[in-house]
């Protein structure tokens, strides 16, 4: 579970990107149009970045549990593909399995860390609606007349 997870978040991380790059194109694109028009594209964006790690989660559980399966896969053809291949290509094989076992032992520190993140912010939050709370029960006096109606200025100004 948590080498998927691992390999959950460091693939949202160029899918991420890779949705706001398009989002971005696509408000350069639509500077002129609708306010809506772009709200409607990043509401959009931001429930395919929310449903891309569910998707990318599940393909990789049914995915081999190990990077070793995954060579083994491959078989007599990854043999093939390296005799016929050249001294360069044949080098960067090894390294790329090197850099996959590197990243496979940094798996657990990164969700470890990933859910350090997510429990900081839920605590942040809680925070943040007990301040509410608590300013509701304080009993707040209106602001005063000059604050007022300097924000009603502005507010006439900009419509």
């Amino acid at each position: 579970m948590t080498r998927t997870l691992g390999w959950t978040l460091l693939h949202f991380l160029w899918q991420g990107a890779a949705v706001a790059s398009v989002l971005a194109c696509l408000n350069l694109a639509l500077r002129r149009s609708a306010p809506q028009a772009r709200y409607v594209l990043a509401c959009g964006s931001l429930l395919l970045m929310l449903s891309l790690p569910a998707l990318t989660f599940r393909v990789l559980s049914a995915a081999p549990a190990t990077l070793e399966a995954k060579v083994a896969s491959v078989g007599l053809a990854g043999v093939a593909v390296l005799d016929d291949a050249t001294p360069s290509s044949a080098a960067s094989l090894p390294a790329a399995a090197s850099l996959g076992r590197r990243i496979e032992a940094s798996l657990p520190g990164l969700v470890a860390l990933w859910g350090a993140g997510v429990l900081l912010l839920c605590l942040r939050s809680l925070g943040g609606i007990a301040l509410v709370r608590r300013l509701g029960r304080a009993g707040l006096s209106a602001p005063p007349a000059v604050l007022e109606a300097t924000m009603a200025r502005l507010a006439t100004r900009w419509g």
